[in-house]
């Protein structure tokens, strides 16, 4: 379906010397063409223009000009845009000269796509379990940059439950659930990551240096499992174990949660073994 907008340009008539309005009627699929280009976002676009015309072209790839042609997209541009994506592995030449294909970084990040897909579906049933063998809520979270995002999570059947959703992003520091990501790591990679992070206070109790957060990770790699003491919320407690991919980095993270009230720091040992039980089963799973 096509969504039209009018685009108005001036003709200068030789023979008059007097400028004739011309009024053309140009499909929205057409529009970037012929609109100012030169910001971030545009050249974003013409990438994906670009990475499409790529995939819906022959298998021995394509030029730039065929490229040019196909997207209607200037030929400088197309070299400056290849450039890039190639730099980055997104697309690939042979040799010099010869046609373009899709770059194999394309496979490594259908890859990620595909394993979170697959995660969820072998979490949905282990985290329904372990809510209900705890009566709280539980997540199922995975690494993204320097914060960690929900992917699944399962509800009890109490009235008051946690306010949360899938899509989420949180902190690495304040939650048991970024906490047990980060001690699952090697320890070079931990470092790394704690030195791009930002100690956000969430609550009185957040944890506020990186040498406290270093021994909390340590604490955690000894016990198990991570814990939150309201550190990212007021009154909300959770106890959370990484999932061991096959090669041994963490793969996501497992996380029971709740309120204060029914979450005792006393039931902390208790619902650790859970949390660790369902991440070792959930991880057993892409052993297989």
């Amino acid at each position: 379906m096509y969504h039209y907008e009018y685009i108005v340009s001036y003709r200068r008539k030789p023979t008059l010397g007097r400028r004739n309005r011309v009024v053309k009627l140009m499909p929205q699929t057409q529009l970037s063409r012929a609109r100012p280009k030169g910001d971030g976002a545009s050249s974003l676009v013409r990438a994906v223009q670009i990475l499409d015309a790529l995939a819906d072209g022959p298998e021995r790839g394509r030029s730039a000009s065929e490229l040019a042609a196909a997207t209607g997209i200037n030929r400088v541009t197309v070299h400056r845009i290849l450039g890039i994506l190639k730099a980055h592995r997104l697309v690939r030449q042979s040799r010099p000269r010869e046609p373009y294909r899709l770059g194999f970084r394309l496979v490594e990040l259908a890859q990620r796509v595909l394993t979170e897909l697959e995660l969820v579906r072998a979490a949905t049933p282990v985290l329904a379990e372990l809510s209900h063998r705890s009566g709280e809520t539980c997540h199922l979270a995975v690494l993204d940059g320097h914060e960690a995002v929900y992917v699944a999570k399962v509800e009890p059947s109490h009235t008051v439950r946690l306010v949360s959703r899938v899509g989420n992003r949180v902190s690495l520091h304040s939650t048991a659930l970024g906490k047990a990501l980060l001690a699952a790591m090697e320890p070079d990679e931990t470092e790394a990551l704690l030195s791009r992070l930002t100690l956000e206070p969430r609550t009185p109790r957040t944890i506020r240096s990186i040498a406290a957060l270093r021994r909390e990770i340590e604490a955690t790699r000894c016990r198990g499992f991570a814990i939150d003491c309201e550190e990212n919320e007021d009154g909300v407690l959770c106890v959370a174990a990484a999932v061991s991919s096959p090669a041994g980095s963490p793969l996501a993270a497992v996380s029971i949660s709740g309120p204060e009230s029914r979450i005792p720091e006393k039931r902390f040992e208790e619902l650790g073994a859970l949390v660790v039980g369902a991440a070792e089963e959930l991880a057993a799973a892409f052993r297989t």
